[in-house]
């Protein structure tokens, strides 16, 4: 089956991989990873009864196939998109949890705004039609304990046992967290950023290990450039989402009396990467791997197609450095350093500039060490240079 633009040719689907890939490198779907199980005989009769399909009915073709919601928060659209079902699960809850902060933080900068769209407020029931004294009444109910009855009322009765139980369990997790009653009216109040030292701050947090420890190093720097620099040189920026736990911090912005603004203006000042763009380039899964650039995806099929078992992303020796891919039958260490390919070496900028050290570390470490390295920063001499020392 051909893809076709304009009238030309631009790429031949053969294989039901070749067509996932395809739709991962030209970006159709924000969240696509495979086609599920359930749908491969449909899109395999597709490739192997069409000649050709032109390159902007790619999407409403497939659309017609795996006819998905069009609501990333319907189970069956992550589905389609080739997700397992744990991982759906935790993105959904992910999701609802960021959308309920960002609509309670909504409410708090501007509550007159939300008035008579919260069903906790007088004024949503008046709109809806009710008298004051009603609208008093509707808060009540909702406010008034979740009891069995009211659960087996509204779910019936075995759903509504589970839903009351789940509930309640919730309920006493959450009270054996707590010490006292004075503990449970104090976490109610909010958390005084002021009144913390920046030890119990961080502590507070919900940032992962690896950025807990780079923001406790960081904020030794009392000025907010400072901070930023530390950041830029401690974290492995990949992507502008690897920048959202600083932007978004509240911790940090109490910290340096800032804005998520001002932290994005600033840092977006220092880097130079293209937002429309994965920093290494559009990430491509094959056989269950996500390859950080459609470069490292050629890699690992010319590998594949010449039987050479790899592991992609592993440790060097007595190192926490990561190399591209390992060929462990024959101890060869490969490293495609794509990110400089057609770069003046001597005028880069600052990202590519640390980029550009860390390969030269990784080069000399294995020179020092003793470890057989092949690297390129073209993806062509790269196989070449792999060839040539089969060849040879």
């Amino acid at each position: 089956m051909l893809i076709k633009k304009r009238g030309k040719t631009i790429f031949e689907v053969l294989t039901i991989k070749d067509f996932e890939s395809f739709i991962v490198n030209e970006s159709f779907y924000k969240y696509f990873i495979k086609f599920d199980v359930s749908h491969k005989k449909e899109i395999q009769e597709l490739i192997e009864k069409t000649d050709f399909v032109n390159y902007k009915q790619v999407k409403p073709t497939i659309k017609s196939i795996l006819k998905y919601p069009d609501t990333i928060y319907n189970k069956k659209f992550l589905k389609c998109m080739g997700w397992e079902n744990q991982d759906i699960k935790n993105f959904i809850v992910k999701k609802q949890k960021q959308n309920s902060k960002k609509l309670s933080d909504l409410k708090k900068n501007n509550p007159d705004h939300y008035k008579d769209k919260t069903t906790t407020n007088v004024e949503y029931w008046v709109k809806k039609g009710y008298s004051i004294e009603e609208s008093k009444n509707q808060i009540k109910q909702r406010q008034s304990t979740f009891s069995l009855e009211k659960c087996i009322e509204k779910y019936g009765k075995d759903k509504g046992r589970e839903m009351f139980d789940e509930r309640q369990n919730k309920w006493i997790r959450s009270l054996k967290n707590k010490t006292n009653y004075s503990e449970i009216q104090k976490s109610k109040s909010g958390f005084k950023y002021n009144e913390k030292s920046q030890s119990d701050i961080l502590r507070h947090s919900g940032f992962k290990e690896k950025i807990n420890n780079i923001v406790t190093h960081c904020t030794t720097n009392k000025n907010i450039n400072d901070f930023i620099d530390c950041v830029l040189s401690k974290d492995d920026i990949k992507r502008y989402s690897d920048l959202s736990p600083y932007i978004s911090s509240k911790i940090i912005q109490n910290f340096y009396q800032s804005t998520s603004k001002e932290l994005k203006n600033i840092i977006y000042s220092k880097i130079n990467l293209n937002q429309n763009r994965q920093y290494y380039g559009i990430p491509t899964y094959h056989n269950g791997i996500r390859y950080k650039s459609v470069g490292e995806y050629r890699v690992a099929l010319f590998l594949e197609k010449n039987n050479l078992n790899f592991v992609y992303e592993t440790n060097y020796p007595n190192s926490n450095m990561k190399c591209d891919f390992y060929l462990p039958k024959e101890n060869i260490y490969i490293e495609f350093f794509g990110l400089l390919n057609g770069k003046n070496l001597d005028k880069l900028d600052r990202v590519l500039g640390l980029y550009k050290e860390k390969m030269n570390y990784k080069i000399k470490f294995c020179v020092d060490n003793d470890i057989n390295l092949i690297y390129d920063l073209n993806e062509n001499k790269l196989i070449g240079k792999i060839k040539s020392y089969y060849e040879g």
